[in-house]
């Protein structure tokens, strides 16, 4: 009598977890669709059936949701990017300034036409980025669609690529589905013994 409250949980746990392991597993197996011939229907795993549909999804909700063209637009204005950008432009002209001076121009008076320059740099760049910036904005806002952009990249993946994208995003997620299988087989199994033995 005492068995079934062990064999009955256990059949549950072992059933319940190895069925949602199949259903992941189903999500991408098979990739192209296998026909059984008897009763004439295709199987083929849910995502490969819907990828176009999958594809387009995700990337609509990445752009909606985590990287549209403004949140991109408002990094590349922030104020460090934007003091990092004038800092890399006014190191490099200065760069080409000094190797342009010409070699009678020298000590002193060589120190003091740099230091104009180095003023005038550091006060024109930031302004002049800033409004070319701005004006790459509106360009940019019209023209890149990041929903575009990762489309394109995911239909590049083979189907196989594609899914250990997914499993390395979700691998957490699908063992917790994985396990709850089994605790609810087990739950199950519990419940199935005690309405045994009360027949």
């Amino acid at each position: 009598m005492w068995g079934r409250y062990v064999v009955l949980p256990l059949t549950g746990a072992v059933i319940g977890w190895i069925t949602n392991v199949l259903a992941i597993k189903l999500l991408f197996r098979p990739y192209k669709p296998i026909r059984i011939p008897i009763i004439n229907y295709k199987i083929q795993g849910l995502i490969p059936k819907r990828r176009e549909d999958v594809i387009v999804s995700v990337s609509e909700v990445i752009e909606r949701e985590l990287l549209s063209a403004q949140d991109i637009i408002a990094y590349l204005k922030s104020e460090h990017l934007m003091e990092d950008f004038s800092q890399v432009i006014i190191d490099s002209v200065q760069r080409k300034v000094e190797e342009k001076i010409p070699a009678f121009i020298f000590g002193k008076i060589r120190e003091a036409v740099l230091d104009v320059i180095n003023e005038y740099l550091q006060r024109e760049i930031p302004l002049a980025l800033e409004q070319m910036v701005s004006e790459l904005s509106v360009l940019f806002e019209k023209r890149i669609k990041p929903a575009e952009i990762i489309r394109d990249k995911l239909n590049a993946f083979s189907l196989e690529q594609f899914e250990r994208l997914v499993l390395q995003v979700a691998r957490q997620e699908l063992k917790h589905i994985e396990y709850l299988g089994g605790v609810l087989g087990f739950l199950i199994g519990i419940g199935q013994a005690l309405v045994l033995s009360f027949l």
